[in-house]
């Protein structure tokens, strides 16, 4: 039974959605220097738009002075498909988040443990996604994009006969391993044109992302940082106060963590969705589960879109909606309608 919100929440909706968004991200007149993923994204969104199905936060209004950007990827190993996870929020919108995460936290008894894919048989995580997944609907403005990549695919950089990614980072003075660096690519590129559209002049944004291949020490973070810097300014057309980044804290804040770990759920659940494997716990696939479901709606102020890149049989490459299937959609929904 589909519910209709309440007068005010639908306002609340509106307001925190962007209204009749530009996307004109990329520069007529340099479309040819763009890797095949920036036009993978601009053409998805751009479909999207055109189907009047295009819903994104307003992140430039009501105060927020920071873009937060948050990053993490699974499917190193298993299964065919590569996914990177990556939520942009208001992070001066993130107050009520904060707050609501706090009794939420105490009742489940989770401390400053952190919310991961990994631990979903760990019983106060198990108990407590729920209400972590309802939080993240109803107090955070952001969008959550998620890329799941064919592992079948090569590099999505190189530009007719151009040298491969990590070659040309090299040249940059930046040693890079060539799978570690077509990752870093993927990550900042597609973080980069993400923050250049939901962004607006003289806003900060600062950048957390998990200890992997990426961010494995000081001066590998220090490196994926200036490359972060220098992708965006290709992107955006307009200044940023400032760009800093971090991977989560030696001291525990479970604020940047809780923000954190919806890319962490996302992309550790959706690559077991796609995984070869046929051994899984059942507490695990359980919340893998809910997290699907509940990636088939946005909240009050997160949107979320799940996109699929492959290869067609004429050589192309696509990106397209992906809606996990023969997963039970909740009996009673709350909608709130909003105008594209």
């Amino acid at each position: 039974m589909v519910r209709i919100a309440p007068p005010e929440l639908i306002a609340l909706a509106r307001r925190m959605t962007l209204e009749n968004p530009r996307l004109d991200i990329l520069r007529e007149d340099q479309l040819h220097q763009y890797p095949p993923l920036a036009h993978v994204i601009d053409a998805h969104l751009v479909g999207r738009k055109q189907r009047k199905c295009l819903l994104l936060p307003n992140l430039r209004d009501d105060g927020n002075e920071t873009i937060g950007v948050f990053s993490d990827y699974s499917g190193e190993n298993d299964g065919p498909y590569r996914v990177y996870s990556i939520l942009v929020c208001g992070w001066n919108h993130s107050f009520g988040f904060l707050s609501e995460m706090e009794p939420i936290r105490t009742r489940y008894g989770l401390a400053d443990k952190e919310i991961s894919f990994k631990d979903f048989r760990y019983g106060p995580i198990s108990r407590g996604l729920h209400a972590y997944l309802r939080a993240l609907d109803t107090c955070v403005v952001g969008l959550l994009y998620t890329l799941v990549v064919d592992k079948a695919l090569g590099t999505l950089f190189r530009v007719g006969q151009s040298q491969p990614p990590h070659e040309v980072l090299a040249e940059e003075g930046y040693r890079w391993p060539p799978r570690a660096a077509e990752k870093l690519l993927r990550v900042t590129h597609t973080a980069a044109y993400l923050t250049a559209l939901l962004s607006k002049d003289g806003q900060k944004v600062f950048w957390m992302t998990d200890h992997d291949d990426i961010a494995a020490n000081d001066k590998i973070h220090q490196q994926a940082l200036e490359i972060f810097q220098r992708v965006l300014a290709i992107y955006a057309k307009h200044s940023f106060g400032l760009i800093s980044g971090a991977v989560p804290f030696t001291e525990r804040s479970t604020g940047y963590l809780d923000l954190l770990s919806a890319t962490d759920v996302v992309a550790g659940s959706l690559a077991l969705h796609f995984s070869e494997r046929t051994s899984i716990a059942a507490s695990t696939k359980k919340g893998a589960e809910e997290v699907l479901r509940w990636l088939q709606h946005d909240g009050i102020g997160l949107n979320k879109m799940t996109v699929i890149v492959r290869k067609e049989k004429n050589g192309s490459i696509t990106a397209a909606d992906l809606v996990p299937t023969k997963l039970e959609i909740p009996d009673h929904v709350t909608v709130a309608p909003i105008r594209v």
